[in-house]
Order: C-alpha cells, then sequence, then structure tokens
C-alpha cells in the first residue's frame, strides 16, 4: 500500500510569475511555506535491507511492525529500526488489531485490549521509539465494529 501525505505541493502559476517578478529571494520565502509531500509505503514482511536501501530513493517513511502483522506468526520488522533510522526513513508504527471473533464479550476485550497495548509499549520500547511515539491499531476488518470492540 502506498501512503502520502493529503495536500500535494503544487506550484501554480502565480507562484511562477512572482518567482521571475521578484526574483528568488521571495520565492524562496514562498516556497519554504509551502505545503510538502512526503511518500511512504506499507508491507507486511520487511522487503530486506538492500530493497530498503533501493526503496529509500523514492520514499520517506514506512510502516514498522511491532507485532506480528496479520496473517504472520513472525514479526520481520524486529531490529531493524536502527538501520531504517540511519538511512533516513519516518516511521508510522503499527500494531495488530485483534479480529472482532477474539472480543466475545466487553470484558475478554478489555483484558487483551490492556494486554496489547503493554505489549506495544514493550516493543517499541526494545525499539527504541521515543516515548510518546504514536502507535496506530492496524484494524483489518471491514464494516461496523461490534462494541466489545470499542471496550
Amino acid at each position: 500500500m502506498l501512503m502520502s501525505s493529503i495536500r500535494p505541493n503544487f506550484r501554480s502559476a502565480s507562484f511562477l510569475r512572482e518567482m521571475s517578478v521578484h526574483g528568488n529571494s521571495c520565492a524562496a520565502q514562498r516556497l519554504s511555506t509551502a505545503p510538502r509531500t512526503y511518500l511512504g509505503f506499507d508491507r507486511n514482511i520487511y522487503p530486506g535491507d538492500e530493497a530498503m536501501t533501493e526503496l529509500r530513493k523514492t520514499f520517506s517513511f514506512t510502516s514498522y511492525w511491532l507485532s506480528p502483522p496479520p496473517g504472520e506468526k513472525e514479526n520481520t520488522w524486529r531490529g531493524k529500526r536502527e538501520l531504517l533510522r540511519t538511512q533516513g526513513y519516518g516511521f508510522l508504527v503499527l500494531f495488530r488489531g485483534r479480529a472482532s471473533s477474539e472480543l466475545r464479550s466487553d470484558s475478554i476485550a478489555k483484558q487483551k485490549g490492556a494486554s496489547d497495548a503493554r505489549s506495544a509499549v514493550a516493543a517499541a520500547r526494545r525499539e527504541r521509539f521515543a516515548a510518546g511515539t504514536t502507535i496506530f491499531l492496524d484494524i483489518e476488518e471491514g464494516g461496523r465494529l461490534p462494541s466489545s470492540y470499542h471496550s
């Protein structure tokens, strides 16, 4: 899956006109305040160190799994954060959300939710993500989620 920011960075005809009339200093000032676009990608399986070096030529950030991704028994991203950080990647940190069939009641959902939260925090610490890092819960189910999921 390819991810990008919502607001692309387009240069308008008026910007180009301003650059030619007022010179580069005014244009550079306006360019610095223009929205920027960052491309990223999401893969369940780590593509490999060599592929990540090549992908960095195009992409600014990547998803980073703290748990095994949906449908997987292993997390192939584990231990790769520092290498990717030194290559200049940004991260969208992910943890697998449970299927609603695993959350049959509010009390079970609360128990598993608390356990998963502790696991996500422990994994983020092991990978040396900073305190306060946002961890996204990856929910693969579509449609309305049952009330137990919200618990």
